[in-house]
């Protein structure tokens, strides 16, 4: 759970809250919120933006029945961080500390917030992550619906004694307003901050590396100035070693319990040719739905399925690379697909 924490903690470092979020809403030391680990099977609701939309929780069900505890997310001044953290992180005012593992570092300003990076603990060692020569804006105030910009990003991971270059992007929106629907709790004053990130880098012993991260924060001012309900996916194109594709959802209420259903196994995806450049076959079992996600996190392609090869015409799709998830009720599959 601790590497799924990791990208939480790098979408969800300080933001704001409720319909109209401004410099009075954010986070600063003494502020704190529980939560309860989620079924990451939710629905993501990408297409659910706008004015009066709902999202609907409401069945949403603990990730796993065996541990329904509830994890602190706690604000401290960096005066009171260790000497290391605040060595690594000089220009950050506050810590944010998630009780499994994740610290994030942040300053505000008159009108934003500055995120300078993060640390996540794997079990065995820290991983940090400083964006100490552009840091991200992970807010500009106010926010509104509507309000969207990009900002650049530029630092190093340090993980396992090796420092590796990491720069990219992200696009940050306030992409809808309405009601949240989250375990049996009715919340009608949601403001939705999305989140997409793109940064790459070159890893010593294993190459270019692109991490996409994708982003949901659900915020009630009336209730906190936390999140009451976060949504996040990352896929990381690790080049020979593969494709990682990790989801954690978190939700500020208790939750429910999972029915006992059997898992249906996807046992095999083969994805040919691959590269590809008018066709892609696409041949598994047990799925019934496709989807085509491109490098900054968008759906570009998406439907249901009964057979057991499907074929794509991507011949208008831009050259690059591509992510392609296969799924049934139970399961999902991510595989890179390169259109050239």
């Amino acid at each position: 759970m601790k590497k799924t924490l990791f990208f939480c903690g790098l979408l969800s470092s300080t933001l704001l809250n409720a319909q109209s979020l401004t410099v009075n809403d954010t986070i600063s030391s003494g502020m704190f919120l529980h939560y309860y680990a989620a079924d990451t099977s939710a629905n993501e609701y990408a297409g659910v933006a706008g004015s009066g939309v709902t999202w609907d929780y409401d069945n949403l069900v603990f990730l796993d029945t065996a541990n329904t505890a509830m994890y602190l997310d706690s604000v401290i001044d960096m005066t009171n961080a260790t000497p290391a953290n605040q060595g690594y992180y000089p220009m950050a005012t506050y810590q944010e500390q998630f009780d499994t593992g994740i610290q994030s570092f942040f300053s505000n300003t008159p009108d934003s917030i500055i995120t300078y990076g993060f640390i996540f603990n794997d079990g065995t060692t820290d991983n940090i992550i400083r964006y100490h020569n552009d840091p991200l804006t992970s807010a500009k105030f106010p926010m509104a619906l509507g309000t969207s910009y990009v900002d650049a990003v530029d630092g190093e991971a340090i993980a396992s004694g090796i420092t590796t270059a990491m720069s990219g992007s992200a696009t940050i929106e306030a992409d809808g307003v309405g009601t949240l629907l989250l375990a049996g709790n009715s919340y009608s004053n949601v403001i939705r901050i999305k989140t997409v990130e793109n940064i790459s880098g070159n890893v010593p012993l294993v190459g270019p590396v692109t991490i996409t991260r994708t982003s949901y924060m659900y915020y009630d001012l009336s209730f906190s100035k936390l999140p009451i309900f976060i949504y996040g996916k990352v896929i990381a194109d690790l080049g020979s070693f593969g494709v990682t594709n990790l989801k954690t959802v978190w939700s500020k209420d208790p939750l429910g319990f999972a029915s006992l259903n059997e898992s249906i196994v996807i046992p095999t995806v083969s994805i040919f040719p691959n590269p590809a450049t008018d066709i892609v076959n696409i041949s598994t079992e047990n799925a019934t739905s496709i989807s085509i996600i491109n490098s900054i996190g968008q759906t570009i392609y998406a439907t249901n399925i009964n057979e057991t090869t499907h074929s794509i015409d991507v011949s208008n799709f831009a050259n690059g690379i591509y992510f392609v998830e296969i799924r049934n009720e139970t399961e999902k599959i991510t595989k890179k697909l390169v259109i050239k």
